[in-house]
């Protein structure tokens, strides 16, 4: 699976905000394009609130998971990066993220049996509840896999790693990424993602990822 592939990738990515004007050519740093993405003009990471939770989708860049991967081999086998860029970039990858008052939203659930009612969903039935909707075709997109990352408290929020089939939707121009309602009490929610804006992600310079 793919998750299994990238289980031990660190998904609580540092939130930089702030503007960073770049282009596809340029090759940034890891914190330089965390930044980039993160800045809401680049139309990759969006949020809504409702009844106090936070929740934030974050595009991430398939590089981030081809970075980790290149830490435990030589940073010259071009190769093998090559052979990891492959392997991760037939998908996209978003975080997903359910927070309130800065913190874990699942842990302000209210009793034990809340909290340990929303693990089961988020860790093995989000699947129910997570979909993508392709635009002109209108063509419904599951998730091809996921992760939850439990931090057990230790995070600012819920993470979730989400994982979309990029050959599913080929022909689209946009796409909406539906949660819809999982226990947290938001309704159904819907983010926009633009394939334009995926696009114009610059690279990543691994010699300063690693």
């Amino acid at each position: 699976m793919i998750m299994q592939r990238v289980a031990y990738l660190n998904l609580i990515w540092i939130l930089l905000w702030g503007s960073c004007s770049s282009n596809k050519d340029e090759a940034l740093s890891k914190a330089e394009l965390i930044r980039y993405i993160n800045d809401k003009k680049s139309g990759l990471v969006q949020a809504h609130k409702v009844n106090g939770i936070n929740v934030t989708l974050t595009y991430q860049p398939s590089s981030f998971f081809v970075a980790q991967e290149m830490q435990t081999m030589p940073v010259t086998d071009s190769l093998q990066k090559l052979t990891l860029e492959k392997k991760y970039d037939n998908y996209y990858y978003f975080r997903l993220k359910f927070s309130k008052n800065g913190r874990e939203a699942i842990r302000q659930l209210g009793g034990f049996n809340d909290y340990s009612k929303m693990v089961q969903v988020l860790s093995f039935q989000m699947n129910r509840y997570v979909s993508l909707i392709t635009s002109p075709q209108r063509d419904t997109v599951e998730l091809s896999d996921y992760l939850f990352d439990q931090t057990y408290g230790m995070s600012d929020g819920s993470n979730l790693l989400l994982c979309f089939d990029k050959n599913k939707m080929k022909e689209s121009d946009f796409f909406d990424i539906n949660i819809d309602e999982c226990g947290f009490g938001t309704g159904a929610l819907k983010f926009r993602i633009r394939k334009s804006d995926i696009a114009k992600v610059p690279r990543l310079d691994y010699s300063k990822s690693l």
